[in-house]
């Protein structure tokens, strides 16, 4: 727990998922790349134990190249919803489609009543994904609705402006 380490790579590794234990996982890891894995549904499961731990500490999640499809996506998701740690979040050449995509739109940009979209997820800064191929054009204006939430919060993240207390649900 008190280890050194801020980043670790585990590329190749044949991993499957992990199992969290958050007690025992190192305090000042920021930077975890699990790339080029074999993580699917299981896997986001442990990762997501991760993510919504108290004590939270990493600011990037690198999980291209492994088999996250929309299930995965949404369990990411749901457990990014409280975190204010990650701010980088990449999923390229995963098994994501359009639908995945709309979790993770929902996730910093929900629109569905004006309390949501000021408790939506203002600490990430970067997500980036594949969606499939099935509609490009659709593919590209989610991305982009993205990607402008995104920028929401990279301006959020540095100015002195907050919400008023009773908006915001306690973290």
């Amino acid at each position: 727990r008190d280890s050194p380490i801020e980043t670790l790579s585990c590329q190749k590794c044949c991993i499957e998922f992990i199992d969290v234990d958050n007690d025992y996982f190192p305090r000042h890891l920021m930077h975890l790349d699990l790339g080029n894995n074999n993580i699917n549904i299981d896997g986001c499961h442990g990762i997501a134990k991760l993510l919504q731990g108290k004590n939270a500490t990493l600011s990037s999640l690198y999980l291209s190249m492994n088999k996250i499809d929309d299930d995965g996506a949404g369990i990411l998701a749901d457990a990014l919803r409280n975190n204010t740690s990650l701010t980088t979040l990449v999923l390229k050449y995963n098994m994501m489609t359009i639908e995945g995509a709309k979790l993770f739109l929902q996730l910093v940009n929900d629109v569905s009543s004006i309390k949501a979209t000021l408790q939506s997820n203002r600490t990430l800064q970067r997500i980036t994904a594949d969606y499939g191929e099935d509609d490009q054009d659709l593919n590209e204006r989610i991305q982009r609705h993205i990607d402008n939430a995104l920028k929401i919060n990279a301006l959020y993240a540095t100015s002195s402006w907050s919400l008023p207390e009773e908006l915001v649900r306690k973290r």
